[in-house]
Parts: structure tokens; sequence; C-alpha cells
């Protein structure tokens, strides 16, 4: 698991397939995934949130978790 500085509830304002204006508020895990997906919209990556490169490390196998 890894810590970050995004907002634990956020509201979002978007418009649905239809074109209607929308919006959501969510909290915890999804809070984080849509901050995550709406950093990709803005070409923001989880490096650039890194304070030094040296913050990243290789993943083992044995570390990753399977569903």
């Amino acid at each position: 698991m890894c810590s970050s500085d995004l907002d634990a509830l956020v509201k979002v304002d978007y418009t649905d397939i239809q074109g209607r204006p929308a919006a959501i508020e969510a909290g915890g895990l999804l809070s984080i995934c849509l901050q995550h997906e709406i950093d990709h919209l803005n070409g923001v990556l989880y490096i650039d949130y890194l304070e030094s490169m040296d913050e990243l490390r290789k993943v083992e196998p044995e570390e990753v978790t399977q569903p």
C-alpha cells in the first residue's frame, strides 16, 4: 500500500453519456480511483507526485497479490 496526498472526499462534476450535467461525491477508495483517472486525463502520472525518483523501487513477483 502507498500513501498519497489525494483527498479522502471528492465531488466530481461531469457530463453523462446523454450530455446532461451530473455530479458524484465519493470517499475512500472510489475517491482515490476518481482522482487517479482524472490525473490521467490531465496528463499527470503517479510518478509526478514523487519528491525524488529514488522513491521508485522494483516490485518483486512475490509482492504482487492475485485476485
